[in-house]
């Protein structure tokens, strides 16, 4: 059975009103966290050590560090992360670097974050309790939908989406667009994480979680640390506002059918030949 990665983990902690920090310190707080129907995660400059403290305190649930490659310096973002028991992982766009998972894995890294033009190499790399996201765009055409759902055969642990729409528009849309968008999440086989244009007001957020996705995705890339801070702390309170119930169940696609059928393939089991009893 395939080992479960910190990603993960957090994502289902979130779910049943645990901090997810790890160590000591982050189980004696758990108990006090309320449950929430989905994650907060910001995306920041790997030189934005304040950023990753006023997010930390904030209660922010994962920080992914945008624009690493292979041998970037991270030390000072990773130890103020660590420090607050923060889980973080790196954002991969691309090159010709090798080994990229390893490399990731090796500074630190909980989880890799494959761009959209990033090479698939990486997620056949297998770091042990080491998660592989991919970036999704939503699909145009009926050929971009059976490639988009093509995902489900990766071996990845998570997707990004990126949303069509903004979080203002998003409460406004029509039955028809509404449908299209509950496609997104329920198409892939793993959690799916929404990366949004701005901070989502509450309904936004209600909307996000009733469309089935698992993490809310920030960006805090050229923000000022108060502001990442505010934006985490506002999204965390609206997100503990909203009944775990409206959530989406999506039986082999949401957290719970994943955590509950971790190492399940999207093949069709193999089935053994029939055996001659002549000659048992």
């Amino acid at each position: 059975m395939e080992t479960m990665g910190k990603l993960i983990e957090k994502l289902r902690q979130v779910g049943q009103g645990s901090s997810g920090s790890f160590g000591f310190f982050g189980r004696a707080q758990a108990a006090n966290t309320p449950a929430r129907p989905a994650a907060v995660l910001a995306t920041l400059a790997a030189d934005d050590v304040a950023g990753a403290e006023a997010a930390a305190k904030a209660g922010v649930d994962a920080i992914i560090i945008a624009g690493w490659k292979p041998g970037a310096n991270v030390k000072a973002i990773k130890a103020a992360l660590e420090s607050a028991n923060t889980l973080w992982g790196v954002e991969y766009s691309g090159g010709a670097e090798e080994d990229v998972a390893a490399a990731a894995h090796q500074a630190g890294a909980s989880f890799l974050l494959l761009g959209p033009e990033a090479p698939a190499a990486p997620l056949y790399d297998q770091p042990e309790q080491f998660d592989r996201v991919v970036t999704l765009s939503a699909p145009n055409s009926e050929m971009d939908l059976l490639l988009y759902r093509m995902v489900n055969a990766l071996p990845a642990q998570a997707a990004l989406i990126t949303l069509p729409v903004g979080m203002r528009d998003l409460p406004k849309q029509s039955l028809t667009e509404y449908t299209r968008l509950a496609l997104l999440a329920a198409s892939v086989r793993f959690p799916a994480l929404a990366v949004v244009d701005e901070t989502p007001s509450l309904r936004a957020a209600r909307t996000l979680v009733r469309l089935g996705f698992d993490g809310i995705v920030l960006s805090g890339v050229g923000a000022s640390a108060t502001q990442i801070g505010q934006q985490v702390e506002s999204l965390r309170a609206d997100l503990e506002k909203i009944p775990l119930s409206e959530g989406q169940e999506r039986e082999g696609v949401s957290l719970g059918g994943l955590i509950g059928n971790l190492g399940a393939g999207v093949q069709p089991e193999r089935r053994e030949p029939e055996k001659d009893p002549d000659h048992e």
